[in-house]
């Protein structure tokens, strides 16, 4: 059963203009306590998260796991989610966004990996609702053994 997602501004109902399945990372290790690599879910920790991409331009060509620019260097984006929201490094985000007009996203079926200790916007008298952000990073293709739930 998936967990309760935390609740948003009026400000970030705004912002927060995609919906994202969260799933968290699960790591065993071998008899030799050398880790296994790195798993997630099968289902999803949390579903239909309002989030908030900001996509690095993209200068170059998209490889197996990010982004790389001209030069050797990861593109990383930016993934922002309200405060309350339990997430952290590591985590996969599933984007399933449609457009206002009920069509799919052009971001829909992307996977990103939360590649960051998440910065701390907190609430204030003059914030209305806090965030985290994450840097980020696309998947070409998503992790084998995962549940996607259906979405139109």
């Amino acid at each position: 059963m998936p967990g309760t997602n935390a609740p948003l501004s009026p400000r970030q109902e705004i912002s927060f203009n995609h919906l994202c399945d969260l799933y968290s990372p699960a790591r065993s290790y071998a008899t030799d306590g050398k880790p296994t690599p790195e798993r997630w879910g099968p289902d999803p920790a949390y579903v239909n998260v309002r989030c908030r991409f900001e996509i690095s331009i993209n200068l170059s060509e998209i490889a197996a796991l990010g982004r790389i620019q001209v030069g050797g260097v990861l593109t990383l984006d930016r993934w922002h989610c309200s405060e309350d929201q339990t997430v952290d490094d590591n985590w996969l985000a599933y984007n399933h966004s449609l457009r206002p007009d009920g069509s799919i996203s052009n971001m829909f079926g992307f996977f990103w990996t939360l590649r960051s200790i998440s910065r701390f916007f907190v609430q204030s008298d003059t914030r209305d609702g806090g965030k985290q952000v994450f840097e980020a990073s696309i998947w070409t293709a998503g992790p084998l053994g995962l549940t996607i739930l259906p979405y139109p």
